[in-house]
């Protein structure tokens, strides 16, 4: 309960995006900067990639509220990390959002844990090797949607998109496409229920 407000705990699966998921396995093996931080916009799928590359159970921290939190929340928080290192990766969100003396203090208290980070722009960290996330494909989109809405036809999803790219082009796939496949899902839920 204390470390609620900034920690997410998920399973996530994702499909899709072989080629950003072997570059994120390789910077893990890396001797030097061997923590991955993904760059792109919001919306673009950081997240949602950094869950489906982790190994072991991914935790997903958001900094800012970190950076607010109290003394005895950053102390538990540090507990609750060193107890569950080996069994955790964590996914640092917005970066780009705290103060470089902060993420770098942080980061200090980060030994022999498994970490990678998601940022809106390129910053220059050292344990980090960056990687720049674009939208996927069509192909790629259409493999996310259906792994996520299996009952949604394909033909269904397809037009999705097209809409997606026409009428909302400042919205970032695959998280416009998905937000709009998950109201439509609820709506008929409800509707014919």
């Amino acid at each position: 309960p204390v470390l609620s407000p900034f920690l997410n705990e998920t399973g996530q699966s994702s499909i899709g995006r072989l080629k950003e998921k072997q570059a994120i396995e390789r910077i893990f093996r890396q001797q030097y900067r061997s923590h991955p931080l993904l760059i792109g916009p919001a919306g673009v799928g950081k997240t949602a990639l950094a869950n489906s590359c982790s190994p072991k159970k991914s935790v997903t921290v958001n900094l800012k509220l970190l950076k607010g939190a109290s003394e005895n929340q950053v102390i538990y928080f540090k507990q609750f990390i060193q107890l569950h290192k080996d069994d955790i990766v964590l996914i640092l969100e917005d970066l780009d959002d705290v103060p470089r003396e902060f993420l770098d203090r942080f980061l200090s208290t980060l030994d022999s844990v498994s970490y990678l980070g998601c940022a809106r722009k390129e910053i220059d960290l050292p344990p980090f090797t960056p990687l720049t996330l674009e939208e996927p494909s069509d192909q790629e989109l259409l493999e996310i949607a259906k792994d996520t809405f299996p009952h949604v036809e394909e033909e269904v999803i397809k037009q999705t998109i097209s809409l997606c790219k026409r009428h909302l082009p400042y919205q970032k796939l695959p998280q416009s496409l998905l937000v709009i496949l998950d109201r439509a899902q609820a709506f008929l839920e409800t509707q014919y229920a």
